[in-house]
């Protein structure tokens, strides 16, 4: 990601993570009917996710406590509704990962896909909960565990300086928040480019993306 666009996101009143998040997904592009799971009635990640003009969209308002249970209770939708399913930070808060991904392959269609985001180099944040901090190696087998196919997942984030950047730049006031982020993006950029193999011990999180045969 550029530092331009970066500002522009941390301007804008974004964590690094989700900045680095916003700019993987404006080259993700959806056809169909796609769900929005856990997402609430916030919808905010649409802004950055270019759509097909036949796309239907769904929200799935986030009732945990109301009327179901992500880690028991079956999605309310039949078998092989939807082109595609959004799940984006939400796997950390689930317990019971396995019970919610085997639910999103079954109302899937078939050659339908799933995208997604977990946080990895994040602090602690319940909604309710926090459970877990999900590795690659992890993400690839709970989600081919689950009937997942073709999983790919890749890293999020560009070195150890704009991974300690996401955990108190929001603190700062604007201005002072973006002399921060150029100050470590540049840091991370002399990083990557003298140990550019180190990059995957500090990354912010991981997207994937997987499909159902």
């Amino acid at each position: 990601m550029t530092l331009f666009k970066l500002l522009k996101y941390t301007w804008q009143g974004h964590s690094v993570t989700r900045s680095f998040l916003n700019d993987r997904l404006e080259t993700v592009k959806l056809e169909g009917r796609t769900l929005d799971l856990g997402s609430g009635k916030d919808t905010a990640y649409l802004d950055f996710v270019p759509r097909a003009d036949d796309c239907i969209y769904e929200v799935y308002e986030n009732k945990l406590e109301k009327t179901i249970d992500f880690e028991i209770d079956s999605l309310p939708y039949d078998n092989k509704q939807f082109d595609a399913v959004i799940l984006l930070n939400v796997l950390e808060h689930i317990f019971n990962f396995s019970h919610l991904l085997k639910e999103t392959h079954r109302i899937t269609k078939v050659g339908g896909k799933m995208i997604g985001f977990t946080p990895f180099l994040m602090r602690y944040h319940a909604d309710p909960h926090d459970y877990f901090r999900y590795t690659d190696e992890a993400l690839k087998k709970i989600l081919t565990q689950a009937g997942w196919r073709n999983v790919e997942v890749e890293p999020i984030g560009m070195g150890p300086f704009m991974a300690s950047a996401h955990q108190f730049t929001r603190s700062f006031p604007k201005v002072l928040r973006e002399l921060i982020v150029i100050k470590f993006y540049i840091l991370d950029k002399i990083f990557v480019a003298l140990r550019p193999h180190a990059t995957s011990q500090y990354v912010l999180g991981y997207y994937f993306i997987t499909n159902k045969d």
